[in-house]
């Protein structure tokens, strides 16, 4: 299985223009002395009075990188993670390039320190290997720091993620049931939308939970709602299947046609194999062609749309016919398609 990268959690989103006027309050003021002087909560308040606009400027994020880094230097936690973003995305108004190396620096600092916002980013990218080698059980037991310290601001994230890693036995031995329990409490509040698709792949395949296609649809048309390829795809193949939903092969070829869009592979062959039949759609070698040109040279191992586009380059379905096309195709879908391996090994 294709290890997928965890998010870490960042701080802040970049915006262009800022306020042209500085405006600091009374208390501000005093704070600002305060930090002046060495106080390290100060500084702390100081750089987030520039995140939060509190105090405007034209320069604000240059300040915000400024002030975060005079205060993860003095030893405040949550700076440190705070620094530790500013590097994995860099700052280009303080001319800071990103740095996955430092920014792993700062993370494990502020992890250690005992920032749970640290903890989880530092879990994320020893998971990821960013800044670092890949260390997958490390990776694991410092995201699972985070989560046990029940920060309710960075909790979601890595609940989120403790699922993701039992599911796929990522540092931890694969538990599919631990894994929708979490998985599916995160989904349970309908903000993260790879957790509501991740439920309804787990219920489509029964893997940790009783298989349910009735509950599967529910929460792929859920995540489809928002767009989200892979459930696009698979409301289109609930609706192909008769699966949790009444079987409707033209409402299926509709929700290909999206998640298609949307660049999904599986769509693409499963689509490309419905114009080259004539299912649910009017035959249309054309498009046939396209789309299984697209699945087949998505690196995804699909063998079946290899196998229909060797067809195609056999019979000239859609393009021009080309013997040496339809071999390759055949021979690299016979890897995993079993009907396109006994196909050549009839020849």
């Amino acid at each position: 299985m294709k290890r997928v990268l965890l998010t870490l959690v960042t701080l802040m989103t970049f915006s262009a223009g800022f306020a042209q006027l500085v405006a600091i309050d009374n208390e501000m003021s005093k704070v600002m002395k305060k930090a002046n002087k060495g106080d390290v909560d100060a500084m702390y308040r100081i750089s987030m009075a520039f995140y939060n606009k509190r105090i405007r400027t034209n320069e604000r994020m240059k300040m915000f990188y400024t002030w975060t880094k005079k205060a993860a230097e003095a030893g405040h936690a949550e700076a440190m993670g705070n620094l530790g973003t500013l590097y994995s995305e860099g700052v280009e108004e303080a001319n800071v390039a990103a740095d996955a190396v430092e920014a792993l620096k700062w993370y494990r600092k502020g992890a250690e320190a005992g920032s749970a916002f640290a903890m989880y980013n530092y879990g994320a990218s020893l998971h990821d290997g960013r800044g670092c080698d890949t260390n997958l059980a490390e990776g694991f037991r410092w995201m699972k720091k985070a989560y046990d310290s029940n920060d309710s601001e960075i909790r979601d994230d890595a609940q989120y993620a403790l699922a993701f890693c039992y599911i796929n036995g990522e540092g931890v031995e694969q538990n599919y049931a631990e894994g929708f329990r979490l998985m599916k409490g995160v989904a349970e509040k309908g903000e993260n939308v790879r957790a509501i698709n991740m439920v309804g792949s787990l219920y489509y395949y029964g893997r940790g939970t009783t298989q349910n296609y009735t509950e599967a649809f529910k929460w792929y048309r859920e995540a489809a709602d928002h767009d989200f390829p892979n459930a696009l795809r698979m409301v289109g193949q609930c609706y192909q299947n008769g699966q949790g939903v009444q079987k409707d092969i033209h409402e299926a070829a509709e929700w290909y046609e999206r998640a298609v869009e949307k660049d999904n592979p599986y769509a693409a062959e499963a689509l490309g194999e419905m114009y080259y039949k004539g299912e649910g759609v009017t035959k249309d070698y054309d498009k046939a062609f396209t789309l299984l040109k697209m699945a087949a040279e998505s690196g995804n191992h699909l063998g079946k749309a290899m196998r229909l586009l060797s067809a195609c380059y056999r019979y000239g379905l859609g393009t021009a016919q080309d013997e040496a096309k339809d071999k390759y195709w055949l021979e690299k879908a016979a890897q995993y398609d079993d009907e396109a391996k006994k196909m050549l090994e009839s020849k």
